[in-house]
């Protein structure tokens, strides 16, 4: 992956010149979200309040525990939040739900 710097000047008047350079490292991951976590007990993001709500206390009525939806609906807000700032937030909002 490559990232690009734009030319900027230092408040010294010194030019910077714009580069691009590649990523080699991007760290290691902290997580890991597996792709349908939440989808298989109903859960949308863009369904309503009420059926969001439905969709969660039915997986925990399953069996899954309350401590772990919150931890998935708030990665999911996590990396979300710059994207999709509008989705991050209704995430958080049905994680403090869960809470």
């Amino acid at each position: 992956m490559f990232v690009r710097r734009k030319s900027y000047t230092r408040s010294d008047g010194v030019r910077v010149k714009g580069t691009s350079y590649r990523i080699k490292k991007r760290g290691r991951k902290l997580f890991k979200l597996r792709k349908g976590g939440l989808s298989k007990y109903g859960y949308s993001t863009s369904a309503s309040l009420a059926n969001r709500h439905l969709s969660l206390s039915r997986a925990i009525s399953r069996g899954v525990p309350g401590i772990t939806l919150s931890q998935r609906l708030g990665a999911l807000a996590t990396l979300l939040k710059r994207t999709n700032p509008t989705l991050s937030k209704r995430l958080r909002r049905n994680q403090t739900w869960v809470a």
